[in-house]
């Protein structure tokens, strides 16, 4: 198999398993742990696979800190907006879930995501509703 695309930016190899079978069980953890979370008409997005732990900006430039334990140096990122309809300035939530879907860490903010990390490094997020 071929490197995923972090490892490659690293000079490293890693046999990984194929995002889309990964893609799957995260989408599905994902609907099932936050699903309480979602109330009626909330709007789910999830990272096409894994992200490297970089800081991630949102659409007014305000970082979104990803944790820094152990464990999430690549997590699935969920992107959740509870009121979708309204304008931007909102409360809104992003998951940080552990490859290994063991752990979650929640951040607050008030604006969707960028589509890349601070340090340019694109990734792509996938409408589950």
């Amino acid at each position: 198999m071929a490197p995923s695309y972090t490892d490659a930016l690293k000079g490293e190899y890693k046999v990984v398993v194929p995002p889309a079978a990964q893609f799957e069980d995260a989408r599905a953890f994902v609907l099932d742990k936050l699903r309480d979370d979602l109330g009626a008409g909330a709007r789910v997005r999830l990272s096409s696979s894994p992200v490297a732990r970089d800081l991630l900006l949102d659409l007014a430039f305000n970082p979104i800190q990803p944790p820094q334990d152990e464990g999430f140096e690549e997590a699935w990122v969920a992107f959740v907006d509870p009121s979708p309809r309204a304008k931007w300035g909102h409360r809104a939530r992003y998951y940080f879930i552990a490859p290994d879907f063991s752990r979650v860490s929640e951040v607050t903010a008030e604006f969707p995501p960028q589509p890349r990390t601070e340090s340019g490094v694109p990734f792509v997020f996938i409408e589950l509703n």
